[in-house]
């Protein structure tokens, strides 16, 4: 290239020249095909220097498009390599795209949930909220300070968990979250007559979570309802009748006293209750376990199938119990101060029995098992004998109705040992 050629284009790189000139230049000077495609490259050049050129979306603070996935190795020795590459370019791609729409709603919505967020601290009875957080969650409260209007509370929720606590300070509070089908979806508190219940349409939830939480005072009724979620009842006093339904998940029930009748019902979910005094205790479920432990009532019912039903550390009066396909396990059942006569009533069927009775107390025995299994007892106390043999067993303590304290045990299973010992 002659040195003419070469100031050209020096000249159109400088700035000092255009295209046009330089390409006028260079025709009085020709050299071949190179050079035309040697001023073509320096042209490129001078045109794209400015990134704004290259990409004008930069001027406006735009997002830069997305990089290219990395091109297939022609080794096959070296495709998993390329595997790998294109999965850390797709990871990378993901969490930039991620980042910016994170920083955007932060940058949009701030305000705007600072203000729904002062909104719901105003919240009152009959005031409703609707689908205003799209698919998320949409929070909920209410509160009272008012007790002495609390005659029932009622808690319908779907597909989500309920909670029911004591309330730290004297209030009822009901509080939780909904995600509604329906963008206009609604929900009401209603507290006629004292009756506090959520008023919403059913079907038009995909599901609703609800935390209650209940003052010390006097109630007659707590009823809570969901289905596909646990309930967990902690901590509470005082309530005439207390009722929770689900199904196909746990009931679990801690620390509660002073309650008239408690009904616990669940289908293909387990039942747990721990620290309870109680009148009535009624336990309902189906193919899965019931557990209690320090329990006080006159009368408890427990029903479930093809599953094991267990009791520790107790005091209850009337005892039935029904299951099948599982054991029966009865351990420290009389516990504390007590007076006059116990009844126990155990069923099952392909499940063994065991139960433990305390010592020097009157015992009055039916137990009964099939053919081809045996009964096992172990009371050293003097029995007078009705009926005796290996699966069948009938008998009485001397002088019964002369101890202060009498226990009659009804035991029945199929294919499985019943044993019956002292503590």
């Amino acid at each position: 290239m002659n040195n003419e050629r070469i100031k050209v284009l020096e000249m159109l790189q400088s700035g000092t020249i255009n295209v046009e000139e330089a390409m006028a230049l260079l025709k009085q000077f020709p050299e071949g095909e190179q050079d035309a495609h040697q001023a073509r490259r320096h042209t490129h050049d001078r045109t794209h220097t400015d990134p704004r050129q290259i990409n004008p979306n930069k001027a406006h603070g735009a997002p830069p498009p997305p990089p290219r996935p990395p091109r297939p190795h022609t080794n096959n020795d070296n495709f998993a390599g390329w595997a790998g590459d294109i999965a850390n370019w797709a990871k990378n791609l993901a969490d930039e795209i991620g980042n910016n729409v994170r920083e955007s709603i932060a940058d949009i919505d701030e305000d705007v949930m600072d203000g729904i967020r002062d909104g719901l601290e105003e919240i009152r009875p009959g005031v409703f909220l609707g689908g205003i957080f799209g698919g998320r969650g949409v929070p909920f409260s209410f509160r009272t300070d008012n007790l002495d209007s609390i005659n029932s509370i009622k808690l319908l929720a779907k597909n989500g968990s309920i909670k029911i606590d004591e309330s730290a300070d004297e209030y009822l509070e009901i509080k939780g979250q909904f995600k509604p089908k329906d963008p206009d979806a609604k929900i009401l508190f209603d507290q006629t007559d004292g009756n506090y219940q959520l008023l919403y349409d059913y079907d038009a939830m995909h599901s609703m979570q609800i935390t209650c939480y209940v003052p010390a005072v006097e109630i007659d009724t707590i009823q809570a309802e969901t289905k596909n979620a646990v309930i967990d009842v902690d901590d509470i006093s005082k309530v005439r009748h207390l009722i929770l339904t689900t199904k196909n998940a746990s009931i679990d029930i801690d620390d509660v006293s002073e309650i008239g009748m408690l009904e616990a019902n669940s289908r293909n979910g387990g039942i747990d209750v721990d620290d309870v005094q109680v009148e009535d205790l009624i336990l309902t479920t189906s193919n899965s376990k019931i557990d209690l432990d320090d329990v006080v009532a006159n009368k408890a019912t427990l029903s479930t199938s093809n599953a094991r039903v267990s009791i520790e550390d107790g005091n209850i009066a009337e005892l039935i119990i029904s299951t099948s396909n599982a054991g029966i396990s009865l351990k420290e059942i009389s516990h504390g101060d007590w007076e006059g006569e116990r009844y126990i009533q155990a069923t099952t069927s392909n499940g063994g029995i065991l139960v433990e009775v305390p010592e020097d107390i009157g015992l009055e025995i039916n137990a009964q098992t099939s053919r081809f299994s045996n009964i096992d007892c172990e009371i050293e106390n003097s029995m007078i004998l009705n009926s005796m043999s290996k699966n069948q067993l009938s008998c009485k303590s001397h002088d019964y109705d002369s101890f202060a304290q009498r226990m009659r045990l009804h035991l029945v299973t199929s294919n499985a040992t019943i044993k019956i010992r002292e503590e």
